[in-house]
């Protein structure tokens, strides 16, 4: 008789295989967390907690009952004083993840942000202290484990320590698998989870606190009830706990972590380490491109690109099929990374068993593989009342005007196909009711998502703001009011650069249009303004100016179609402007204002659509313009192109 649950060898970083010993523990009896029993399982789960990782005793620790999150959002709910600012430095998901965090405590926050293949800059860290004196935390991931890096714990903490500042290290999968002296590194603040290096079972996570600075959180204003650190502390050094906590994974804690001082952390490290290298050897042997270098790699988790010819999916389920279980890429690495962790209670065997497994796998023929479809997901922006447009609009949203027949949500889908775009988000609010059933049909050929935005009457920005989720990856921002012809949007998606908007440089400045300001070949603003929008752009030259002098400037002013193909490895930040738009209580702003203010920072290109017909729909007479003129140049004739002027946005 088969069992119910067969084993499964868990590639994946966190929850991890663990032990004979620490699973049985689960079955040990009932006990209530107010009795003896509790208090004396608590005091020795804190003590070797202790001893495997501040053996020089002076550390203390809260444990709490939730994920390393609830742990990370612990540390940042208590340590940052009143009035006071944090340095997030972020290279990666769990870095953004701090920088959330804090913006959700509304926390004054600076942020230092690095492409996610490299170490952060010392010399930025200290200009930040040194210019910002009100920053009073530095936060930082030891292992980003969206990528496997390894970040330098050592020379910022000393960086943190020389200007005087709380030094906040997320440790969640670095503790036990990776070298981390605290006391040494100047770590006020360490957060660690049970279900990873320590492999024990998921749901219980701790902050590790020096005792000094423990006097200095007990002087903060609590900002939660059951996240404030010197709650659970001043609690659990009374042998007790402030709410009620997950009691058997206690047991299977306090079992790892016997495990853990038995084998000796550096013996735990070492022994990662060699799995490590038994895993990469045999990565190497298939041609699998790494995604970091190997000078940065952590001991236990190793991100590949995905072998040619397969997506994401067609990996893990291959794999799944004989027990092995992987990790996909995060955020902007989805689809085009896989992760594999050697965490846990793995045996040579299994390693084995899992690259024989991989390269079988990958030297198939593809197949399976989804060769020649986009991995770009679309953002459809439907939920405006277009007010301009009444009274058709007060009957029908724009989305659902008619031109020549067909409507333009069915044209979008036609040309979203015809691109090769399988995934489709569409934001809707204005008569949400009249294009829900015309996109049912759109189910059997697009992987949909439907996101309601109940603040459609107010800025555009609260679209892309319902959206956020799903900017990730390579993304299609898209208007939902546009006429164009399909060639339009093959030019946006097949052109080489990572990020770029379309332009039309013939157009009449009616202060109508969303007009994109070009230096060089990089869009350097967008405002329908056109004062507003040179200033920008002339700022913003003069910056790239002094990081490259010998850099050519040729100015260009057009007209944006409406569309933007933005890389994944912007997303973080359009993210973090868009919460800062909202925070600031700009819920009136278009979304464009939120793209400007990104280009103060982000590479965005564009591509020339002069000649190709397309146009906006925003007025009564764009729709017949749209009917007499552009029309015909796009129904029954999609491969000849008029390069005759005019056929752009406004008349």
């Amino acid at each position: 008789m088969q069992e119910p649950f067969e084993r499964m060898v868990l590639l994946n970083p966190g929850p991890v295989v663990v032990s004979e010993k620490v699973r049985k523990a689960l079955l040990r009896g009932d006990i209530c967390h107010r009795e003896e029993e509790f208090s004396r399982i608590l005091k020795r789960v804190r003590q070797m907690l202790l001893a495997a990782f501040t053996p020089g005793g002076g550390y203390t620790s809260a444990i709490l009952t939730g994920s390393g999150t609830a742990a990370m959002e612990s540390s940042i709910a208590s340590s940052v004083g009143e009035g006071k600012a944090i340095l997030i430095i972020n290279n990666g998901v769990y870095g953004e993840r701090f920088s959330r965090m804090a913006s959700i405590y509304g926390h004054r926050k600076f942020e230092l942000v690095y492409d996610w293949r490299k170490l952060p800059d010392p010399g930025d860290i200290e200009k930040a202290l040194r210019e910002h004196p009100e920053i009073q935390v530095v936060a930082l991931v030891h292992h980003e484990t969206s990528t496997g890096l390894i970040n330098p714990v050592r020379e910022i903490g000393k960086i943190a320590k020389k200007y005087g500042k709380v030094f906040l290290l997320d440790s969640i999968s670095g503790l036990g698998g990776e070298e981390l002296d605290l006391e040494g590194c100047n770590v006020d603040l360490c957060v660690g989870s049970a279900n990873k290096c320590i492999q024990g079972l998921p749901g219980l996570s701790f902050v590790l606190i020096k005792k000094e600075e423990m006097e200095r959180l007990k002087k903060i204003p609590p900002r939660s009830m059951y996240l404030h650190i010197p709650t659970l502390w001043e609690s659990q050094e009374k042998g007790t706990v402030p709410f009620t906590p997950s009691i058997p994974i206690f047991y299977a804690l306090e079992a790892a972590l016997e495990e853990l001082l038995e084998e000796g952390v550096q013996g735990r490290i070492a022994r990662y380490r060699k799995a490590a290298e038994i895993l990469r050897s045999g990565f190497r042997e298939m041609g699998l491109k790494p995604y970091l270098p190997e000078k940065l790699l952590s001991n236990t988790i190793t991100t590949l690109y995905l072998p040619t010819g397969f997506d994401y999916q067609t990996l893990h389920d291959g794999l799944k099929e004989s027990r092995f279980v992987i990790y996909a890429g995060q955020e902007r690495l989805k689809g085009e990374i896989f992760r594999v962790a050697n965490m846990g209670e793995l045996t040579r065997k299994d390693l084995e068993g899992f690259l024989g497994c991989l390269r079988k796998i990958v030297s198939r023929p593809s197949a399976s593989s989804k060769a020649g479809r986009s991995t770009v997901r679309a953002i459809i922006l439907a939920a405006g009342v277009g007010k301009r447009l009444m009274p058709i609009t007060g009957q029908r949203p724009k989305c659902l005007i008619e031109i020549g027949g067909k409507t333009l949500l069915d044209r979008y889908l036609e040309s979203l196909k015809e691109s090769s775009i399988t995934e489709v988000t569409f934001v809707l609010g204005h008569l949400k009711e009249m294009i829900l059933p015309r996109l049912k049909e759109a189910e059997n050929t697009f992987k949909t998502h439907y996101i309601y935005n109940e603040n459609y009457t107010r800025g555009s920005i609260t679209s892309l703001w319902e959206a956020r989720e799903r900017l990730q990856g390579d993304v299609l921002i898209m208007d939902a009011d546009v006429l164009f012809h399909p060639t339009l949007l093959k030019r946006l998606l097949e052109s080489p650069k990572k990020s770029c908007f379309l332009l039309e440089e013939d157009f009449t400045d009616t202060g109508e249009e969303m007009k994109l300001f070009v230096q060089g070949e990089r869009v350097a603003a967008i405002s329908k303004n056109a004062e507003f929008g040179i200033q920008n752009a002339e700022s913003r030259t003069r910056q790239s100016a002094l990081r490259n002098p010998h850099s050519a400037i040729r100015t260009l002013i057009g007209e944006g179609v409406g569309f933007l193909k933005l890389a994944g490895e912007y997303c973080p930040q359009l993210r973090n402007t868009l919460e800062d738009f909202i925070r600031e209580g700009r819920l009136d702003a278009e979304y464009e204002e939120a793209l400007d203010r990104l280009l103060s920072c982000c590479e965005v290109g564009y591509e020339p659509v002069d000649g190709l017909p397309w146009i906006e729909i925003d007025f009564e007479e764009d729709i017949q313009r749209a009917e007499k003129d552009i029309l015909p140049m796009l129904d029954g004739n999609k491969g000849e192109l008029s390069h005759k002027k005019g056929l752009k946005g406004r008349p």
